[in-house]
């Protein structure tokens, strides 16, 4: 039987990569996915990204650590094939297999296969994407709430800060949808260039000309 290691870090959340070196199970070995997954291309890279989601399979190492430096433990590792992060311990999960996952409105993980009898990914790819585009409404002011059941309220010439968990080139109208369409999505923001990011958290918003943003609670001191 396979050991699984467990590592800890500081409990400030910061990383020492010499001191927390994750080490790797030596011998050849073939990854094989459950039937939950799906070899798929994301939209923005690596990862499909899954809101509020915990993951089950082999964990291959579990380390305290801030979520982007999760993400990166994972990208440098060949035979990691998914992870997921838990926001009130800040732990840490890479695995070398994942065989399902469950709503934990705590977590946050991601895959390099797409997961199949589970909601959708902030960035499932654009042939799987089902949606249904509505003209953008031009600002009148910096600030509008809109009327619909979502409740988004709407800034001019404003970009966000916080958590990405996609980004993609979109139309303004379909980068609204995929955030509106996923409970996970705490807003967007969308620029001139056409980039859109959704975000699972937004910490702050910053003046940028030409962006436009929305989010599902009023930012604070906007």
């Amino acid at each position: 039987m396979r050991k699984r290691e467990h590592l800890t870090g500081p409990t400030n959340g910061t990383f020492d990569r010499a001191a927390y070196f994750v080490k790797i199970t030596t011998g050849l070995s073939v990854l094989v996915l459950a039937s939950t997954a799906v070899a798929q291309s994301p939209a923005n890279g690596d990862f499909f990204d899954y809101p509020a989601t915990l993951l089950n399979g082999d964990v291959s190492a579990e380390v305290q650590l801030p979520p982007a430096d999760c993400r990166r433990l994972c990208t440098d590792r060949r035979g990691c094939v998914g992870y997921d992060y838990f926001h009130t311990t800040n732990i840490c999960r890479t695995f070398s297999a994942v065989t399902s996952a469950k709503v934990e409105r705590h977590g946050v993980a991601a895959t390099r296969a797409l997961l199949q009898n589970y909601q959708s990914p902030l960035n499932q790819p654009p042939q799987a994407v089902i949606s249904q585009p509505s003209p953008a409404q031009p600002f009148s002011q910096s600030r509008v709430t809109t009327t619909d059941d979502s409740q988004f309220t709407q800034y001019r010439d404003t970009k966000l800060s916080g958590f990405i968990g996609a980004k993609m080139s979109r139309g303004i109208s379909e980068c609204r949808s995929l955030c509106v369409e996923r409970s996970g999505c705490a807003g967007f923001d969308y620029d001139r260039s056409g980039i859109c990011r959704l975000f699972l958290t937004v910490t702050s918003a910053t003046a940028s000309v030409g962006s436009s943003a929305e989010t599902r609670v009023p930012i604070k001191g906007n």
